[in-house]
């Protein structure tokens, strides 16, 4: 089995038994030109982080595949409110409401404190 990667998105997307190979797949995510390794690079499979803030534990998915309120954004574990970090916006996915906004302080000292935010830009 031949495993294409992208090494753009840095993730092996696509896997093939194909007889042939076929040069310079696009990958599907991003379109930059796949390529084809028995070794593949070295990959940060962490997907989930939690961080404690102001008495309140929020998560981050980087691969949830929910894009309300925006793509990543955090779970309030407490709550269930989503946290938009790029705005600041909080979203209540019971009423499909936005219901607030973190202070600017607290939103730039939670993205300190997170490895999977830091590794990210607003798209």
């Amino acid at each position: 089995m031949t495993q294409y990667y992208c090494p753009k998105c840095e993730k092996v997307t696509l896997e093939s038994t194909d007889f042939y190979e076929i040069p310079n797949r696009p990958c599907l995510k991003c379109a930059t030109p796949m390529k084809v390794s028995s070794t593949r690079p070295k990959v940060n499979y962490e997907t989930k982080e939690r961080i404690k803030h102001g008495g309140t534990t929020w998560e981050i998915h980087k691969n949830d595949p929910d894009p309300i309120p925006s793509k990543p954004h955090l779970h309030n574990l407490e709550t269930g409110e989503k946290l938009n970090p790029f705005t600041g916006e909080i979203y209540n996915p019971k009423i499909k409401k936005m219901t607030g906004t973190m202070k600017e302080k607290d939103l730039d000292e939670l993205k300190q404190k997170s490895k999977l935010l830091s590794q990210t830009s607003q798209k």
